[in-house]
């Protein structure tokens, strides 16, 4: 994949393999303490309460429960691949039953060379007239192709650290089981420099 936008972009190859491995630095960042969360996954928007979503997350670009339920409906029994998501919502609880981290993560098939410059995408879509699937990976998503805004709730005055680190796990675990290629935690707030 990664050859082949090298190659249709025009960015010379120095012969170097793509996939190389890396060797793993330490970030200086250090794990979090355990505390006490429970983590809470649905596959339906129906399944998690309005008034909890709604007051975090509803008034999120296209992230209300309402919404939510027209984008699970619409992408749902499509006839093409790409026209169909699945949705997981999760919902991290401190001991005392109260939300400290919310979110969606919607996965789907998206094009690879979405970001690339006009005469790449040019390139590929012509490619694509033949293989319609060509440069195209499963990525799992925060929030919807959709939606806009930061799609994560967190309630900084609770363990929001270790609740983050459990709505990652639960992504990460989620890319493994779909053979996602793509993890995207997008929409972030630009100046928060603590997530």
């Amino acid at each position: 994949r990664k050859a082949a936008l090298l190659e249709l972009s025009g960015a010379a190859n120095d012969g170097a393999t793509v996939d190389a491995p890396r060797r793993r630095v330490d970030s200086g960042v250090g794990l979090v303490a355990h505390v006490d969360l429970q983590v809470e996954t649905f596959r339906s928007i129906h399944e998690v309460d309005r008034a909890t979503w709604d007051a975090r997350l509803g008034a999120a670009g296209a992230c209300s429960h309402d919404a939510l339920a027209l984008a699970e409906r619409v992408f749902s029994n499509q006839p093409k691949r790409e026209h169909n998501w699945e949705f997981l919502y999760v919902l991290v609880r401190d001991a005392a039953g109260e939300p400290v981290a919310m979110t969606f993560f919607t996965t789907a098939l998206a094009k690879d060379d979405f970001l690339m410059r006009d005469e790449v995408s040019r390139a590929v879509e012509a490619r694509r007239a033949e293989d319609p699937y060509f440069l195209t990976s499963v990525v799992v998503s925060m929030g919807s192709m959709l939606s806009e805004g930061n799609h994560l709730w967190i309630d900084r005055t609770g363990p929001w650290r270790q609740a983050l680190t459990r709505v990652l796990e639960v992504a990460t675990a989620e890319c493994d089981r779909k053979q996602a290629r793509v993890r995207l935690s997008r929409d972030l707030p630009a100046g928060d420099t603590s997530v």
